[in-house]
């Protein structure tokens, strides 16, 4: 199943990049410098769930670049359900999906030309289902670990390990240790 998810990731890198650039060449480099990464291709020859949340960032490239292609030639709305789909689906799958996602959500809200008010009921819309297609994995959490995201039992879990802290401040861990 990660195989046919890392196909999709490509597949849909591809379709997005030619969509955006209109040309094949372009197109096929961008699914080729994910296709032929090393880690890509360990990663999709195994079962997991990083070839799904891949995919599902690559889902959002396509979305994104569907709707800035097309502007106001067709209903902003299926955007904005598309996006709930993904949105949903990556708190299902994977919560590391869900910075990526937010962008893609955002690039949306900010590039439709609508009113604003047609553009937040939009949003409202797009998070209602997005919720509740998580919403048993929401409940799950609230019920075993006391919060939708289950974001105590991961810091318990980390709790022993040393944070950028132990090694000098943020600036020094991520511009050094990390």
């Amino acid at each position: 199943i990660s195989l046919l998810f890392g196909l999709l990731a490509v597949s849909c890198t591809f379709c997005a990049a030619l969509t955006i650039t209109g040309s094949r060449p372009l197109a096929f480099l961008a699914a080729a410098l994910l296709a032929f990464n090393p880690q890509f291709l360990f990663v999709s020859s195994y079962v997991n769930n990083d070839s799904a949340a891949t995919a599902l960032g690559a889902a959002a490239f396509l979305l994104v670049a569907i709707e800035l292609a097309t502007g106001p030639k067709r209903p902003a709305l299926r955007g904005y359900l598309l996006m709930a789909l993904l949105l949903g689906i990556g708190m299902l799958v994977k919560k590391a999906t869900l910075p990526c996602l937010s962008v893609a959500a955002l690039t949306i809200l900010l590039t439709d030309a609508r009113p604003l008010a047609r553009r937040l009921r939009a949003l409202g819309l797009l998070a209602a289902v997005a919720l509740l297609l998580a919403s048993p994995y929401l409940i799950w959490n609230i019920a075993h670990y006391g919060d939708p995201l289950g974001l105590r039992v991961e810091q318990a879990a980390n709790a022993l390990l040393p944070g950028p802290e132990s090694f000098g401040g943020l600036w020094s861990y991520f511009s050094g240790t990390y």
